[in-house]
């Protein structure tokens, strides 16, 4: 079809707006590059930033500047938080249950969008029945795994929501596991219209972690008079910064203590190569609570190795556990304390630990591999600790 002097000359036109636009939005993007200074982390997002890439002519055609540059501009694109936060809400007036990232769930619930990914679970769980081989003869080794919010209030989720089939990889678990296992779904389900996951996170509170204390020590009708204490009112998780949707309430969070274990427990936090960074009295780190990662209050966030030595009665004397973990142990530790003289915690993220050894020199008694079960999913490093 022969297009017209008239057709031809509206489309020269559009496309001659179109470079002009596309040229000020460049423009702009430049004028306030150089008047913002760029951001190195995120709060909303809990992140590290782009920084401009290094230019050379290799990088350029390789095309690893282009792809460097792209990131960057999305990274520092000036009032990024607040365009995001406006995307977000405008999906929501339209109707939209999720954003590609999170489901909009009922009672102001976040649900993170997750793939589940078998063959490595299963391969994981496999790694973790060769480290209990390897341990020191009588050493008691557990595996505890964490259901998501997702799958235990399901009844919260969008109608149309699409979930990993996590009942089906949780027994998979169950069945390849050759440690003592405890199924927390019953537990969490039973306690499912308390506040045991966050609604802004995406792990469990502190309640939450109590009743599966309970739950995996065999006491589930223990009762305990705790010393309840709300440490913060505004904490925004990890899927309250997928969502970046302003209105949405914000967590609290608490911590529990026993009064009747008044002894003093101190918390070392050792890097990588075994030296000494960090030291608490008690587990707890209060300067989180004035950032936006406030869950890191509990054991100071994620960190390579981690001793506490917990509680001096005689009851507990030379039980020690060694804790492989992800952060749902974070605050799952401190009921610990009480039935426990030392525990060991160590994130395979940040040490390629020869396991056995620890075990071995530190008089470990028990070892518990806690996880998630996205996370126990998706673990590339429990391989290293196998060999």
């Amino acid at each position: 079809m022969t297009r017209t002097k008239s057709q031809k000359n509206r489309i020269k036109l559009n496309n001659i707006l179109t470079a002009v636009i596309f040229a000020v939005f460049i423009f702009a993007f430049l004028v306030a590059s150089l008047v913002i200074q760029d951001r190195d982390f995120s709060d909303m997002e809990n992140r590290n930033l782009a920084s401009f890439p290094k230019f050379s002519q290799e990088a350029v055609m390789e095309g690893d500047f282009t792809k460097g540059f792209e990131t960057y501009v999305q990274d520092q694109f000036p009032a990024r938080d607040r365009l995001m936060s406006m995307q977000t809400g405008l999906q929501r007036a339209v109707g939209k249950k999720d954003n590609g990232m999170v489901y909009f769930g009922e009672d102001g619930y976040l649900f993170s969008i997750e793939k589940l990914d078998m063959k490595q679970l299963q391969k994981n769980v496999g790694y973790i029945n060769r480290i209990a081989e390897k341990m020191p003869q009588g050493v008691l080794c557990q595996l505890l795994v964490v259901p998501t919010a997702s799958n235990i209030l399901k009844d919260k989720l969008p109608s149309y929501a699409v979930t990993p089939d996590e009942d089906a990889a949780l027994d998979q678990v169950r069945l390849d596991t050759k440690l003592a296992y405890k199924d927390l779904r019953d537990t969490m389900k039973q306690f499912a219209t308390k506040e045991i996951y966050y609604r802004t996170d995406h792990h469990w509170t502190t309640l939450g972690a109590m009743y599966a204390y309970d739950a995996w020590r065999g006491d589930e009708k223990r009762i305990r008079d705790f010393q309840v204490t709300e440490v913060s009112d505004q904490f925004y998780g990890t899927n309250y910064s997928k969502a970046a949707l302003s209105g949405i309430e914000p967590d609290h969070i608490y911590r529990y203590d026993n009064p009747v274990d008044p002894d003093v427990h101190t918390m070392d936090i050792y890097e990588a190569n075994g030296i000494l960074s960090k030291q608490f009295a008690g587990v707890y780190d209060d300067s989180y609570l004035q950032v936006k990662d406030k869950y890191s209050y509990f054991l100071s966030g994620n960190n390579p190795v981690t001793i506490i030595r917990g509680s001096s009665s005689p009851e507990v004397a030379g039980k020690r556990i060694l804790v492989v973990k992800d952060s749902f142990a974070h605050c799952f530790i401190p009921f610990m304390l009480e039935d426990y003289e030392e525990i060991i915690a160590v994130d395979l993220r940040y040490y390629r630990a020869d396991l056995t050894k620890m075990a071995e020199e530190n008089g470990i008694t028990e070892v518990l591999f806690l996880y998630n079960i996205l996370n126990l999913a998706q673990d590339k490093n429990l391989i290293f600790a196998a060999k």
